[in-house]
């Protein structure tokens, strides 16, 4: 029963007080009449409730659905493509001077930010779920200075980016 059917029912369920009300003015009552007129209106109450709570569950369902949207779409406007990487970045973590990428791949299938991890080489970025790796330029550099026997040292922070 829907939250429609429910309140017709209620509807229905005060005709049916009313008749027995009627009926209890009576000066010859029937306790059969009024006992059954009251099982009626008993089924209509229980049936109200059930269809009240499975509109409160379904409100609630739908809460957390709006709340996770909202979530997801915050976390959305706080991602940016690396166009050097082709990974996300977290404006609000680039703010903090924190550089974290992030799976695009994750992001796509399934809505998660998964923070791809640093490989031994500077510039290298390996998603541990789906084994994809992401280079940056200066890793594309990193192996050209290694190809043309050039030593690679950028200073202690080079492994960043």
């Amino acid at each position: 029963m829907d939250i429609v059917t429910a309140l017709a029912t209620l509807k229905n369920g005060s005709q049916v007080a009313k008749t027995i009300a009627e009926l209890v003015k009576q000066p010859q009552i029937d306790p059969n009449e009024i006992a059954a007129r009251l099982l009626v209106l008993q089924e209509m109450m229980i049936n109200c409730r059930e269809a009240l709570n499975e509109a409160s569950e379904e409100m609630a369902k739908l809460r957390e659905e709006v709340a996770e949207n909202d979530r997801r779409k915050g976390l959305e406007a706080d991602l940016d493509m690396d166009p050097d990487g082709q990974f996300y970045i977290r404006n609000s973590e680039k703010a903090q001077g924190k550089y974290i990428p992030y799976c695009p791949v994750c992001w796509g299938n399934n809505v998660r930010l998964v923070p791809l991890t640093r490989t031994s080489s500077r510039g290298l970025f390996q998603c541990k779920l789906h084994h994809v790796t992401f280079e940056t330029k200066a890793y594309r550099e990193s192996q050209q200075r290694v190809s043309s026997g050039q030593v690679d040292d950028d200073g202690p922070n080079s492994w960043m980016r």
